[in-house]
């Protein structure tokens, strides 16, 4: 990617703008819109942890994706360095050498993760005791990309998230699932307890 966009891409994420449905020309343009529309193998990848990497990975050796859009969300009360962005990029880009990755979108919406994450804390750790906003951040991070999907021709969502880790204790995150799959054509997380890949819609 050139550094200049590079450079207005780390500011978005510095500034946290309102940026969700309409995007600036110089990050998606019309055009690009309508060749991302004509790409036939493509699937949006999350920017997260490693395992939005591994799923991106996996997808890609059992559904053959020719590309991959990446795609990172910031929240509302995040920090820390652009540079750790552009790296998790580059990893997967050696680490696909055969797929065409696409240049990084940097995207989020302040307000919709404070409604999801702030607004009820108190009315909830009240009713039940304790408050986790681990599944309205999540459910957050993964909704975020839906309208990106659909301006752009519904392309699968490859996901990171797991329905259980490894000692067969289930991730309450994993349930926002349930509620994403009645707005996406496509939703992957290909990284269930199972090792299977899981397609809803």
């Amino acid at each position: 990617m050139k550094p200049d966009y590079q450079k207005t891409l780390s500011a978005v994420f510095r500034d946290k703008p309102e940026l969700i449905i309409d995007f600036p020309d110089w990050m998606l343009s019309e055009k690009q819109i309508e060749a991302y529309r004509n790409i036939k193998n493509l699937a949006i990848v999350e920017i997260a942890g490693r395992d939005s990497a591994a799923a991106a990975v996996k997808s890609v050796e059992e559904n053959g994706f020719t590309d991959l859009l990446p795609v990172y969300v910031y929240t509302g009360t995040e920090f820390g360095e652009w540079a750790h962005v552009e790296q998790a990029v580059n990893r997967l880009s050696q680490r696909l050498p055969d797929v065409r990755i696409h240049p990084l979108l940097t995207m989020g919406s302040p307000r919709f993760w404070r409604a999801l994450n702030g607004r009820f804390v108190s009315d909830l750790a009240r009713k039940y005791g304790f408050y986790s906003p681990c599944p309205g951040c999540h459910l957050y991070l993964h909704a975020a990309r839906i309208p990106l999907a659909v301006k752009i021709g519904n392309p699968p969502i490859i996901s990171g998230e797991r329905e259980s880790h490894a000692d067969g204790q289930n991730q309450s995150n994993s349930r926002c699932f349930g509620f994403l799959f009645g707005f996406c054509n496509s939703f992957w997380h290909p990284l269930p307890f199972s090792g299977t890949l899981h397609r809803r819609g």
